[in-house]
C-alpha cells in the first residue's frame, strides 16, 4: 500500500526531548564559561550545556520522584562517621568487638591508625599511630577487652601486637619467619587467635596466656587459600583451600583437614574462585560465606551440607559479613560500586538493599568496604575502604 505523502505532512510529530546533532548551536563542557546570548540553555544527561537552534524544543525528560535515589538504602536508616585521619591514611581494613562491648577498628595506607568508636553516639576515637602495613581481616579480639593485630614490616613479614585496654602497642612475634599474615581469627573464649600465613599458607595458633605460637602445618599442598576465616562456638576453625573447597581445624584434637565440601560457584571457573568472606552464626549453628563471584552460601557443619543462597548483583566479590541483632545477615557486595544485602535465615529472604549514602554531615556514598562488625545495641557497622574514609552504621529499624 502506497504512503499517503500529504497525510504524512500534515501530521503534527512530537518534540524531541534531546536535541540531535544538527539540532544544536552549541554544547559547553560541565565547568566551562560561555553561551550564545538570547538562547535558551539546558544541562544535558552528561553535563554539557546545550544551547538547541531556534523552532527546536529541548527540556530534561519528566523522570519518576524517586529516579536520582532509587540506588540508595532506603530501609532502616544510614548514618555516617567521618574518620579523623589525613586522606590515604584511613582506609579501614578490619573491624572487631571485645568481649566487653567495645568497637575497634584498624586503618592501612600511607600511614596505619587505630580507633575506637561507639555505634550509638556516632562518634571516633583515635588511639594512636601503628607501625607496619595493615591488611584485610588483619584483627582479632582477646579477653579482657585487649585487641591484638597483625602488621607487615620492611619485606613483608607479618607481626603480632597487642594492645591491652587503655595500654600501649606491644610487639609479640612472627609466627611464621619470613612470611606475612593473610587472616585472623579469635576463639570464642579470647584466648587463642588463629592466623593463616600469607605465602605457603601455613596455618598457626597463637595463645594469648602463654604468648606462644604452634604452627599446624599448610592448608593446601600447593599454597592455594582464602585470606579469611571462621571460627565456631566450639573452636573449630573453617577457611578456604584450593578451588573453594573447605579446610576445617579441630581445635580438640589439634588437627588441619581438608573437607570434601565446597563453595558453590560459576561454572569454569574453579580455578579462579576463591572464599571471599566466612562468618559463624551460633543461631543456626552453620557458616555463612561469599565468594569472589559474589555468591552467597549456607555450610551446615554438623551434616556437611552446603547451600547456595544465590548471586546478589550481576557483580563479583562479597566483601564482609556480620550477623544483625535482629538475627539477619548483612553484609556488602561488589566490586567498585557496592552494595549492602541482607538474608532473612527465618524466610531464605535475600534482598539487595542498595547502596549506603548519607546527606549530613555532607553528602557521601559509601562506594568500597572491607570490614563489617555489629555493635553492642545491634547495630551493623562498616568500614570503608577508600582514600577518605566513614564508618557507616546501620540501623534496620
Amino acid at each position: 500500500m502506497p504512503i499517503d505523502k500529504q497525510k504524512l505532512l500534515q501530521r503534527k510529530w512530537p518534540t524531541f526531548h534531546f536535541p540531535l546533532a544538527q539540532e544544536i548551536i552549541d554544547r559547553i563542557p560541565k565547568g566551562e564559561e560561555g553561551e550564545i546570548k538570547g538562547e535558551p540553555v539546558r544541562v544535558d544527561d552528561y553535563g554539557a550545556r546545550v544551547t538547541a537552534k531556534k523552532g527546536f524544543q529541548y527540556e530534561p525528560p519528566p523522570w519518576p520522584e524517586d529516579y536520582l535515589t532509587a540506588y540508595q538504602v532506603s530501609v532502616g536508616r544510614v548514618d555516617a562517621v567521618a574518620l579523623p585521619f589525613e586522606p590515604g591514611e584511613c582506609a579501614v581494613k578490619a573491624m572487631v568487638k571485645t568481649s566487653r562491648g567495645v568497637c575497634y577498628g584498624i586503618t592501612g595506607g600511607a600511614m596505619s591508625h587505630l580507633f575506637s568508636f561507639d555505634p550509638a553516639a556516632k562518634t571516633v576515637t583515635p588511639q594512636g599511630r601503628l607501625d607496619g602495613m595493615i591488611r584485610k581481616n588483619g584483627m582479632a579480639p582477646l579477653a579482657d577487652g585487649a585487641v591484638l593485630w597483625a602488621a607487615h614490616l620492611a619485606g613483608g613479614e607479618g607481626w603480632l601486637y597487642v594492645r591491652s585496654e587503655g595500654g600501649s602497642p606491644e610487639k609479640i612475634c612472627c609466627p611464621v619467619k619470613g612470611e606475612g599474615i593473610a587472616a585472623l581469627a579469635s576463639s570464642p573464649d579470647g584466648r587463642q587467635v588463629y592466623g593463616i600465613s600469607d605465602r605457603s599458607g601455613v596455618f598457626f595458633v597463637y595463645d594469648s596466656k602463654t604468648r606462644t605460637v604452634a604452627q599446624k602445618g599448610a592448608v593446601d599442598r600447593d599454597g592455594l587459600f582464602s585470606s579469611t576465616l571462621a571460627v565456631d562456638d566450639r573452636g573449630d576453625v573453617y577457611g578456604g583451600a584450593r578451588w573453594t573447597r573447605l579446610f576445617k581445624y579441630d581445635a580438640r584434637n589439634g588437627t588441619l583437614a581438608q573437607l570434601e565440601t565446597k563453595a558453590p560457584l560459576l561454572a569454569g571457573r574453579e580455578m579462579y574462585t576463591r572464599i571471599d568472606a566466612l562468618l559463624f552464626d551460633p543461631r543456626s549453628r552453620s557458616v555463612f560465606g561469599g565468594t569472589s563471584d559474589g555468591m552467597l552460601f549456607q555450610f551446615h557443619p554438623e551434616n556437611g551440607k552446603m547451600i547456595s543462597l544465590g548471586k546478589i548483583l550481576n557483580q563479583p566479590r562479597i566483601r564482609c559479613l556480620t550477623m544483625g541483632g535482629d538475627g539477619c545477615l548483612y553484609g556488602i557486595a561488589g566490586k567498585d560500586c557496592c552494595h549492602l544485602f541482607r538474608y532473612n535465615p527465618a524466610d531464605r529472604d535475600l534482598r539487595d538493599l542498595g547502596m549506603l549514602f548519607v546527606a549530613s554531615p555532607r553528602a557521601w556514598n559509601g562506594y568500597e568496604f572491607d570490614a563489617a562488625v555489629t555493635g553492642p545495641q545491634g547495630e551493623v557497622c562498616f568500614g570503608e575502604n577508600d582514600q577518605i574514609s566513614h564508618v557507616f552504621v546501620y540501623s534496620p529499624s
